[in-house]
């Protein structure tokens, strides 16, 4: 063989290599996303994890039963900072739960009930608002602005100020 020619391994074709998500798409609602999203996607990692650390572990999590991925995921996170390899200590604990050996440490159960707490409460609609006042207080209130009117049309803004602190403490028992 002359020049630059050498025998070329044969082409084997393999499937593409897929990006780890990082964050949920835009545009979709958190509803949208956990209903559309792969188990990968759902995974909530901890902070300071490399890509490829990320790529690795998920291909461990494969092997582990989805029950205990996320646990998995957060006994990493609790011990993030003492451990130098990430996917290889991922991948004993893959191994221990196939074994029936993995027991998610107290701590670790305590930081996903926190953190389902913290989803739950981001997820729960919260009333913007205001109920409508009563009758009597719709009426009270009225009332006072009338006066309002008057003293501001009459010049005296004292008492313009008085009526409008008074609708004020209206407002805030309305609610």
């Amino acid at each position: 063989m002359g020049g630059g020619d050498s025998p070329s391994a044969p082409v084997v074709d393999q499937p593409p290599e897929q990006a780890v998500p990082t964050s949920p798409p835009t545009g979709m609602t958190a509803e949208q996303v956990s209903q559309t999203a792969s188990w990968e996607e759902k995974l909530i990692f901890p902070n300071g994890l490399r890509d490829r650390d990320k790529t690795a572990i998920i291909s461990h999590l494969k092997r582990c039963p989805a029950v205990q991925r996320q646990a998995v995921v957060d006994e990493l996170a609790a011990q993030l900072n003492s451990v130098k390899a990430p996917s290889g200590y991922v991948r004993k604990l893959v191994d221990c739960a196939l074994s029936g050996e993995f027991i998610p440490d107290a701590d670790n159960i305590t930081l996903a009930e926190a953190r389902e707490r913290r989803k739950n409460d981001f997820q729960s609609p919260l009333s913007t608002r205001r109920p409508a006042p009563s009758e009597s207080v719709r009426a009270e209130i009225e009332r006072l602005t009338a006066e309002m009117v008057a003293a501001q049309r009459a010049g005296d803004f004292k008492r313009y100020s008085r009526l409008g602190a008074q609708v004020s403490r209206f407002n805030l028992q309305a609610v």
